[in-house]
């Protein structure tokens, strides 16, 4: 007699292996170009953050074929 929502629908984790892996890069913005030049579907664009305490960092992320997530990061 619980209720609730269900969101698997909305569940895009991969079912085995590692969830997310982040690389540092440098050149990233030259590496995405070079990613959208071979077609691969960002997950994340390009952007700017603040991340404690490490300050500002440009990152982006995609998928691989099985679900993790890559994200690449440089420091700025």
């Amino acid at each position: 007699e619980l209720q609730g929502q269900h969101f698997g629908e909305r569940c895009v984790a991969p079912n085995l292996g590692y969830l997310s892996l982040r690389y540092p890069v440098q050149g990233l913005l030259q590496y995405a170009d070079t990613l959208r030049e071979r077609n691969v579907e960002f997950y994340s664009a390009p952007a700017t953050l603040h991340i404690a305490p490490y300050g500002e960092m440009k990152t982006f992320s995609v998928r691989s074929p099985d679900g993790a997530i890559l994200e690449f990061f440089e420091a700025m």
